[in-house]
């Protein structure tokens, strides 16, 4: 009794902590997110569920949970004149730890619980989830499938199904939950609950349909940042890669990215670890797939490795498998029998904890968030988004260094608004560029396939006479045309 009174007064300790630690990122307002204009703000205006109907199915972006969810906190934080996205974000990750940490059969209110919740309320891949507003999907997705595995353990079939379809009506990332569950149960369990899993099956096949559909075909046309792909051997093997190190930063988070690049050379760090959890698997189980442990690496990343869009991998994707370390590092410790080890996972938990403060120090600002990602992967996304940030806030010494690696990695973002940031860029690069003549510049600026308001301000500055220079910046882009205007 006295042991359990101490558990908890460390508890909340614990919890108090972990929200103080996170107050930066909390009290942080308007850090930028790329998805928050296509996902969030749009629901700011829609006052009906037949307007909302309208728009949803317009889109064939039906994530309804998802969008109930955005609207409930963007009202809220309205109200409160405070935004609460990442606040919420942190309780979703603590309420999926504590879910995980039954699961797995770990006490909370014990020396070992509270290490696991700790360690890994701060691990850098839910660091960088939580610090996302639209991220939210991802973690309450994540919160509703831990959900009906919690369920699952308890043999609940209609909970399951429940929180299997709210998690995909959220995010579709766990579409593929039942194919697992009839791998694991069996002729057996399909007999005994065919109509239930016969609907989970059906929802797989309708939801699945609409969101390949949609990243297919609609979302590139929005966003302009989900180029398609065609399926090869070469991006097959690559996407293959970009699984190994999304696995490889969840036991060492030491190159965090926005995005993944199937295509880096790094990718081949997590092939190690891949071959010693399954054969640590074939030995302690013999490939017997009932273990949910190393299930929890399945469903998400073969979700991903099957989405048709260049936009791979990223750490939100990544939070259910993070879960799967809890149970990893349960068998570790309890199978020790040298106290080397439990030094191991102390330390271990001392440098995720060191990590994910940092990256929260680091993160809090939207500079931050970008520089972070870019120099641990300088690919095409990552550059030409901070890219893109450096010439609105015309931090223009900056630009150029990035420029320069758009430039030489031809880098394009396409769709209607991506192509227009990349004429902006590529615009001010030549523009900037010194070793070009003034008629080269305009040469190659004209050249480009599409024009905007700052293409054609800097050929009007360039002395060149166009039929309806843009007098008035665009929204985001003042300081830049107040830079051109006295450069």
């Amino acid at each position: 009794m006295q042991a359990s009174k101490k558990y908890f007064g460390l508890s909340i300790v614990t919890l108090l902590g972990i929200i103080l630690i996170y107050l930066p990122l909390i009290l942080s307002q308007d850090i930028f997110d790329p998805d928050r204009a296509y996902i969030i703000d749009p629901l700011k205006d829609i006052a009906s569920v037949k307007g909302y109907s309208a728009q949803s199915l317009y889109r064939l972006d039906v994530q309804p949970i998802r969008d109930l969810y955005f609207k409930c906190v963007l009202s809220l934080s309205k109200v409160l004149n405070f935004d609460l996205f990442i606040l919420f974000n942190l309780f979703i990750w603590i309420s999926c730890l504590l879910l995980a940490l039954s699961i797995i059969q770990i006490k909370i209110l014990s020396a070992t619980g509270l290490l696991f919740l700790a360690g890994l309320s701060l691990h850098p891949i839910a660091v960088w989830s939580i610090s996302w507003p639209s991220a939210s999907k991802h973690l309450l997705s994540t919160l509703f499938i831990t959900l009906a595995l919690y369920f699952w353990h308890r043999r609940s079939f209609f909970y399951i199904y429940l929180f299997y379809l709210i998690s995909i009506l959220t995010q579709p990332l766990y579409i593929l939950f039942p194919i697992i569950y009839l791998i694991i149960n069996g002729k057996k369990s399909f007999q005994k609950e065919k109509y239930l899993i016969s609907l989970m099956l059906l929802a797989m096949i309708v939801i699945g349909s609409l969101n390949f559909y949609y990243y297919d075909v609609v979302y590139p046309l929005q966003t302009g940042v989900g180029k398609t792909h065609a399926y090869n051997e070469f991006s097959l093997a690559s996407n293959l890669l970009g699984i190994f190190r999304s696995i490889f930063q969840i036991f060492l988070p030491i190159n965090l990215s926005l995005y993944y690049s199937p295509q880096n050379i790094l990718n081949l760090g997590g092939f190690p670890f891949i071959l010693i959890i399954v054969f640590y698997y074939f030995k302690k189980y013999k490939f017997k797939f009932y273990n949910y442990q190393f299930l929890l690496f399945l469903f998400p990343l073969a979700t991903i490795y099957l989405r048709p869009t260049n936009i791979f991998v990223s750490d939100t994707y990544l939070l259910l498998p993070l879960l799967f370390l809890i149970g990893l590092l349960k068998e570790v410790i309890e199978e020790s029998k040298k106290g080397l080890f439990l030094v191991g996972v102390g330390v271990y938990f001392l440098f995720i904890f060191v990590l994910g403060i940092h990256n929260i120090y680091s993160i809090n600002t939207t500079e931050g968030k970008l520089r972070l990602s870019y120099e641990r992967d300088s690919n095409c996304k990552n550059s030409m988004t901070l890219a893109s940030y450096y010439m609105t806030e015309a931090q223009i010494e900056k630009f150029k260094k990035i420029g320069q690696d758009v430039m030489q990695n031809r880098c394009i973002i396409n769709g209607a608004n991506g192509l227009e940031v990349t004429t902006n860029i590529y615009a001010l690069i030549l523009f900037l560029n010194k070793e070009i003549p003034q008629k080269g510049k305009l040469k190659s600026i004209t050249g480009l396939s599409k024009q905007t308001p700052l293409s054609n301000k800097i050929r009007q500055k360039l002395n060149e006479k166009i039929d309806s220079p843009s007098d008035k910046p665009p929204a985001g882009l003042e300081k830049i045309f107040e830079f051109i205007e006295n450069f």
